[in-house]
């Protein structure tokens, strides 16, 4: 009796849950203790310095554009530098 109703209750799962997907293993996989090189480290890494590279730039333009600034107010000239030249 108990072995019909385990037959019984895996048809209902199966009818359910609809049939098993089996990957296959051979196809796949999976790094699943770190080793001696991450897969993706040194992209991550590589990108974060580019990252850096591109911040620094635009502080370097914040800073420059700062010192054109002051040059301005120094030379008397207390118009807006950000607006154009009107002809």
């Amino acid at each position: 009796m108990l072995q019909c109703q385990m037959i019984c209750a895996a048809i209902v799962r199966q009818t359910i849950l609809g049939p098993a997907i089996a990957p296959a293993i051979s196809k796949s996989y999976i790094e699943a203790l770190r080793g001696v090189h991450p897969v993706l480290e040194d992209f991550k890494l590589l990108h974060r310095a580019i990252d850096v590279k591109e911040l620094q730039a635009e502080v370097r333009g914040a800073e420059l554009e700062n010192v054109r600034f002051a040059a301005r107010l120094f030379a008397g000239q207390r118009g807006d530098p950000t607006t154009e030249r009107r002809s």
